[in-house]
């Protein structure tokens, strides 16, 4: 008798189990088809060389002007659509290819994505929140610094 109900207790356990396992497995899909959409990226050239600040680097202006540099100027700029489980690249002025691959959104909907590139053995993870930007150092260029400025778009958290 003992060993019956020692049986449906494990029986009953398991099933439970399966069915957490199941919402767990389907929550988490869910919340990773949610971090989808577009980021604007500026590539910035910052030097020592000259004096001044774009104007389109709006607020971003008074944190660049903390760095070791003078002149800071929006060489390019464009807009990639990002999703979890893709890899977006774009090409700086200099002829290195960037990557930028979503990895994943917390609960309060901060996106962390991972900008690298293999040419120069760079490799960084940043967090990003819905309207927010944030600016990466990059590589040395015509005696300054490329500095990537990307900013998300309001909410961009839906799948496309």
């Amino acid at each position: 008798m003992m060993v019956q109900d020692d049986k449906r207790a494990r029986s009953r356990f398991f099933r439970f189990a399966g069915v957490v396992l199941s919402f767990a497995l389907t929550w988490t899909a869910a919340g990773a088809s949610a971090l989808a959409g577009s980021l604007e990226v500026k590539v910035v050239h910052a030097t020592r060389s000259g004096v001044g600040v774009d104007a389109e680097l709006g607020e971003l202006a008074r944190d660049l002007k903390k760095l070791n540099f003078t002149s800071f100027k929006v060489l390019e700029r464009s807009r990639l659509q990002v999703k979890r489980g893709t890899t977006s690249r774009f090409k700086l002025p200099n002829g290195l290819w960037m990557e930028i691959a979503p990895q994943e959104m917390s609960d309060e909907g901060v996106w962390r994505l991972q900008i690298s590139s293999q040419k120069i053995k760079f490799k960084s993870v940043v967090a990003i929140d819905a309207g927010g930007t944030v600016a990466v150092g990059g590589p040395a260029y015509k005696g300054g610094a490329l500095i990537l400025a990307l900013t998300r778009t309001r909410g961009a958290n839906k799948a496309p």
